[in-house]
């Protein structure tokens, strides 16, 4: 028995994913079969229903019970379907009835009858009010049009099939640039496309429109099938229209003149995102299509890459099969998740390039020295590049081949720690974080602020300046473990090419293409869930983005004192001067740890660090429970009280703070508030320790429905910040609903919140609900709280 199971176990890989592609073969088939049989079903049910419905209008203030009573003579009624008011939700608007036998209805309709049905009504049958009947129409179901066909993609068993008759490396490079590039066709398909696009919106008020593709499109390195980034600039308006149009307005007004295109479908407008745009599929091709508004930026940076790509005939062939690479893993596209962008990989080829011991690109730093017209700022931002050659110094001779080169690109950043690196195409270099927190290189000078910025937070994983718009990190939003993919995906792929340039075969970048990536998974990251200890039963954690000092005091300054005294730190002494934490403590501890012994002033820094921690805790807790209190309008069953137990007599003598069990704390309104620390093996786990909770009850479901306002809030009040904002979404959904005390509790939830090892980690423990509503509640918290922190 042992041996069969473990002869099924050692089963060679490709039968596994034949056995793993057939289940889901059968999955989809019977997917499809259920589809089919519930449109059958449909089907019957309407033909079943012809001739013995009605539907009946202008009900006045009948009830249901006035119609049905009325209409029961007529026959046995099997269904009705009441349509209400949506001024008045108390009131009937409509009725479906349908009837056992169609004689029914036909006695209904008739000429005796039709014009003539009058129903009693009031508390004592006083009033009358006459009925409009019909007869309900069953429409038949309107064939959906078909589907586009999906767009040509690559095949990488072509690509295989091909390589495997070249044995030189440097020509099976050359090979993947022209089985995955662009064809003639493919260009001119898009540039139909997004001449399709200028006529609608020039026929339509909009002469001066402009439409310019960016991205792959344009920049010479897309793979064929890839989507059509397009930026739409709507030209001048009339002198005589004072009102500019917001770019969520450009965007609706985007979305209904493409209905005019026949071969636009699938339109989608998205005005929630950072970038609202619309998306829709070319009918003809299948192609994927994004139109944005917001401003050239993305234009001209596609023109600096098309330029790179220009200055050497090895750059193009070098960074498609990069790209190539990186997308048969799925480390780099669109999507988010644990990817990089194909912009942000594209600079990171850049700056490989640029550091090399004989580079063939220039820093931008020095292309924008040597530009000499009119600067074209967006946002204050230089986007202006010298792309003269004859104007530019000269760079020494370079002689690598194809394969060398890229072979140098992975052993290039497998050997950089990123962590501690910040990596700048502007300047041409990849400098050690600490150096730009003392001084800034001169580059910089004349430069808008950037370095302070929450983009280049020291937790990132990686510091990818944007050569333009130097305050954004292109790897902002990338976590761990995509950070841990990444670099194992290019560690191994450094050592199969070292073991390619000592044997040559036919198709050996091949290998390249059939590494089984698994990213070793570090001891001191445990699963998050794990953090909060195993008498928690946390269902959920997550982890919270980081905000600057500045963001922070900035939001907390716009609470309603009121709700800071909530979140704020109390003593059961109710004379005692709330003063805080991080200060006070600190001052504590400088007026007791002795400073002329080296060890104490070592213990008293270790402290400081956890009191600093406990600070910055409360801090994002106090907004946390902000914007389930105000923005959300959960209520709050506990309010936390933080005790911090910053003295000389708790440090260790190692400098950390001891670790204690639960401290419990009575509130001037009585209720009782929990600190806790959680075990934790590791010799920092003190500094870990604090977990701050809450208990929350959710009445209402506020995460359905909330785009319905979103773009209404947003559009019309400009002045409010983002979390006010979000409360008047709020606001709106409970005008339409009972008093929340009328409300059953549906939800009932505890949060914890701790820092460990500098990330903010949030977790969300059910306490009570109603069948699964806290999943759907836990799930929407996942995204909805770090996209809101982002926002700030």
């Amino acid at each position: 028995m042992s041996d069969s199971k473990m002869d099924t176990d050692k089963q060679p890989e490709p039968e596994k994913k034949k056995m793993e592609d057939k289940s889901e073969e059968a999955k989809a088939s019977h997917h499809a079969e259920k589809i089919r049989k519930l449109k059958k079903y449909k089907e019957q049910q309407r033909e079943k229903m012809k001739g013995k419905g009605i539907y009946v209008t202008n009900l006045g203030i009948l009830s249901r019970s006035n119609v049905q009573a009325y209409f029961t003579k007529f026959g046995t009624i099997t269904n009705i379907h009441v349509i209400w008011d949506k001024s008045n939700k108390d009131k009937l608007n409509s009725m479906l009835i349908d009837f056992e036998m169609e004689e029914s209805v036909l006695q209904i309709l008739s000429k005796k009858h039709r014009y003539n049905h009058l129903i009693l009504c009031g508390p004592n049958n006083e009033k009358m009010q006459r009925v409009k009947v019909m007869e309900r129409k069953v429409r038949e179901s309107r064939p959906r049009s078909p589907s586009p066909p999906p767009p040509s993609q690559i095949s990488f068993g072509e690509i295989k099939a091909r390589l495997s008759v070249h044995t030189d490396l440097d020509e099976q490079i050359q090979e993947i640039m022209y089985l995955t590039e662009l064809g003639e066709d493919d260009i001119e398909e898009r540039n139909a496309i997004c001449g399709n696009i200028s006529k609608t919106f020039a026929k339509n008020g909009h002469p001066r429109c402009v439409v310019s593709p960016f991205g792959s499109t344009v920049n010479g390195l897309g793979f064929r099938g890839c989507d059509v980034d397009i930026f739409l600039d709507l030209g001048e308006l009339d002198e005589n229209c004072e009102k500019k149009l917001t770019q969520v307005q450009k965007v609706r007004l985007a979305a209904s003149l493409l209905r005019y295109i026949p071969h636009c479908c699938r339109i989608h407008p998205i005005t929630g995102a950072r970038v609202p745009i619309v998306k829709f599929i070319h009918r003809s091709t299948g192609i994927n299509c994004d139109i944005s508004f917001k401003n050239r930026a993305s234009v001209l940076n596609s023109e600096y890459i098309r330029y790179c790509t220009e200055q050497d005939d090895r750059i193009r062939p070098l960074m498609m099969a990069i790209r190539l690479v990186c997308k048969r893993y799925e480390v780099a596209g669109g999507g988010g998740g644990c990817k990089i962008s194909n912009y942000a990989l594209t600079m990171l080829i850049i700056l490989y390039l640029q550091e090399l011991e004989k580079p063939l690109l220039h820093p931008l730093h020095t292309l924008q020295q040597c530009f000499d017209g009119e600067p074209e700022l967006i946002d204050g931002w230089n986007f202006s590049f010298c792309s003269d050659f004859t104007k530019l110094p000269q760079l020494p001779v370079n002689r690598q081949g194809l394969f060398d080169l890229f072979s140098g690109f992975f052993c290039f950043y497998s050997s950089l720690d990123l962590r501690t690196k910040f990596l700048s195409p502007f300047l041409g270099k990849a400098l050690d974080r600490t150096i730009l927190e003392k001084e800034l290189p001169p580059e910089y000078k004349d430069k808008p602020e950037f370095i302070n910025h929450d983009s280049f937070g020291m937790d990132r994983c990686i510091q990818l300046q944007d050569p333009f718009e130097l305050s954004f990190n292109v790897c902002k939003n990338l976590p761990e473990r995509g950070y841990r993919t990444i670099m194992t995906l290019f560690g191994q792929v450094h050592n199969k090419c070292e073991e390619l340039k000592e044997c040559l075969r036919p198709g050996g970048f091949n290998q390249l293409l059939e590494l089984d990536i698994k990213p070793e998974e570090n001891a001191d990251l445990p699963e998050l869930k794990d953090m909060f200890g195993e008498k928690n039963k946390v269902y959920l954690a997550f982890i919270l983005p980081s905000i600057t000092k500045l963001t922070m005091d900035s939001c907390l300054a716009s609470i309603s004192q009121e709700e800071t005294d909530k979140s704020n730190v109390k003593t059961d002494d109710p004379n005692m001067e709330t003063t805080p934490v991080a200060d006070d403590a600190s001052d504590e501890i400088k007026e007791k740890v002795p400073e002329h012994t080296q060890e104490a002033s070592e213990q008293a820094k270790d402290a400081e660090s956890v009191v600093n921690i406990s600070a910055d805790l409360q801090k994002m807790n106090q907004l946390l429970c902000y914007i389930f209190s105000d923005c959300l309008k959960f209520k709050q069953v506990n309010v936390p009280e933080i005790p911090i137990p910053v003295n000389i007599q708790d440090l260790k003598s190692d400098g950390c703070l001891k670790r204690k069990p639960e401290i419990e704390l009575h509130s001037s309104e009585g209720k009782r508030a929990r600190h806790e620390s959680t075990e934790d093996s590791s010799q920092d786990s003190d500094k870990d320790g604090f977990v701050l909770t809450a208990d929350w009850e959710v009445r209402l479901h506020v995460w359905a429905g909330r785009k319905r306002y979103h773009a209404q809030v947003y559009d019309t009040d400009q002045d409010s910040s983002v979390l006010q904002k979000e409360a008047e979404i709020t606001v709106n959904q409970l005008k339409s609903a009972p008093p929340l005390d009328d409300i059953p509790t549906e939800v009932s939830f505890r949060h914890h919140i701790k820092i460990s090892q500098g990330r903010t980690v949030l977790g969300l423990e059910m306490l009570r609900s109603r069948k699964k509503s806290f999943e759907n509640l836990f799930t929407w918290l996942r995204s909805y709280i770090p996209d809101l922190m982002k926002r700030l």
